[in-house]
């Protein structure tokens, strides 16, 4: 499920159970919050699809937004985050350090976040674009 690169920074909680039951994607943070692990369905394989990304050193301290959920939030909360391409390429945007775009997406926004007309189905729906649009752009 992850990929080669990835393999050996894998660390799984305890409270997740195999096999996995993706909806959209599943993310997690490891204790340290320097990586944050992403499982989602490759739509061309059906097959689960899974990666690292790390957190880089901030030293900003201005709020960021997310390139994928568009959430504003304070610089301990959207970082850049790099995946490995290569032993020797990564990549990398700003995203929430947790991964948990799906749930801004879906809760009420907070008073710093723009303001959007799309509906909760609309930004689910670019969500999930985005990500499989870096994937398939940047990874794959």
């Amino acid at each position: 499920m992850f990929r080669d690169i990835d393999r050996d920074q894998v660390i799984v909680p305890t409270d997740i159970k195999f096999p996995l039951a993706v909806v959209d994607y599943l993310a997690w943070k490891e204790p340290s919050g320097h990586r944050t692990f992403l499982v989602l369905e490759d739509k061309a394989s059906g097959r689960p699809f899974a990666m690292t990304f790390e957190r880089t050193k901030n030293t900003e301290a201005v709020p960021m937004m997310c390139n994928w959920c568009h959430a504003v939030r304070p610089a301990s909360d959207v970082a850049l985050m790099t995946a490995a391409v290569t032993k020797r390429k990564r990549v990398g945007l700003y995203l929430c350090s947790d991964i948990s775009c799906k749930s801004n997406v879906l809760d009420k926004p907070s008073v710093h976040d723009m303001r959007e007309t799309l509906d909760k189905t609309e930004k689910t729906i670019r969500l999930n674009q985005k990500i499989h649009n870096f994937i398939n752009r940047e990874i794959l």
